[in-house]
């Protein structure tokens, strides 16, 4: 089906917002952490009013406990935020 005009906008600016994230930071590329970090967000993002967003995850290479909600539903958190819980259940509370 065909995107509305505003989701369309909104994709656009958090692709726009998260490229500018990687750029400063980059993209750890532990292919397994991103499968799994994904895995994890799509199934929660499936409970959302959002189910017309393309839900994408991944993880900044940065030392910063941190993370960053992209409009359009990118969500990029930080390496060291992941290596911080000790549990997936606080990884889902992010």
């Amino acid at each position: 089906g065909s995107i509305p005009g505003s989701t369309e906008l909104e994709i656009k600016v958090g692709r726009y917002i998260a490229e500018k994230l990687i750029h400063k930071y980059g993209l750890v590329k532990d292919k397994e952490a991103v499968i799994l970090l994904n895995t994890l967000g799509r199934s929660l993002s499936k409970n959302t009013s959002r189910t017309d967003l393309p839900f994408l995850f991944g993880i900044l290479d940065s030392d910063e406990i941190t993370a960053f909600a992209c409009p359009g539903g990118i969500i990029l958190l930080t390496k060291f935020l992941i290596r911080s819980v000790q549990h997936t259940s606080e990884l889902l509370g992010i």
